[in-house]
């Protein structure tokens, strides 16, 4: 900006505009690329990525205009509004995918699961009698909405938790799968007869018990960590 022009003009140069709209694009693709990965959770997840995906919109119709600067607000608008809800239905489309393939394999699910069971610290499972209460998923993240692993884990005792999580990092640097997030609840909590309420109580106004049934109930999570 040079002396004579006034200090309000600034945002209306186009070489800012440019310069601007650069920086919301590199900050969108920063906010729903590298932030997600820092905790695994959907509503994280959703507002990283969502808010990086505004920024790029946001700066790429900067660019557009401080280029075009003929080219119709509205038609920008109605463009970005567009390709944003687009990609929303595509990100909605994706995360249920996932969700119908919620024993999906990635590739090594079977190298993670047996990793944590040979330590010998993975009780036997309450809703899989017979089977080790360790259970293998596929989840989804960033703009790019990027596959990893959660490798899920019920009653290893807190002391024995570190000891599972040198396991399966080293069977994720043997195989040079995707990235895992290891969850360790405190149990299971498989209840037979059902369904019930978020409370614990029956979800039947008459109380009745469906024969057979079963459900799980709230779950506490321990600990949370993730390997790369």
């Amino acid at each position: 900006m040079t002396q004579s022009e006034p200090w309000h003009n600034w945002r209306v140069l186009p070489r800012n505009r440019i310069a601007l709209g650069v920086v919301l694009v590199v900050a969108g693709l920063g906010i729903g690329t590298l932030l997600p990965p820092m905790r695994y959770s959907m509503w994280w997840d959703a507002v990283c990525t969502l808010g990086g995906v505004v920024a790029i919109l946001y700066g790429l119709m900067g660019v557009v205009r401080a280029c075009a600067p003929n080219v119709s607000r509205t038609l920008l608008k109605v463009i970005g509004t567009v390709l944003l809800v687009s990609y929303i239905g595509w990100g909605l489309f994706s995360f249920l995918a996932s969700a119908f393939q919620k024993s999906g394999d990635l590739g090594h699910c079977q190298d993670f699961i047996d990793a944590a069971v040979h330590t010998n610290a993975v009780p036997q499972s309450v809703s899989s009698p017979g089977q080790p209460a360790a259970f293998c998923s596929i989840a989804e993240y960033g703009i790019l909405r990027s596959r990893y692993q959660v490798l899920e884990t019920y009653g290893v005792p807190r002391d024995q938790q570190s000891k599972v999580l040198t396991a399966v990092t080293a069977a994720h640097r043997r195989v040079h799968g995707p990235p895992v997030q290891v969850v360790f609840y405190q149990r299971e909590n498989w209840r037979i007869g059902g369904p019930y309420n978020a409370d614990g109580t029956l979800a039947d106004k008459d109380g009745t018990v469906i024969p057979g049934s079963a459900t799980r109930g709230p779950e506490k999570i321990e600990r949370v960590s993730v390997i790369r």
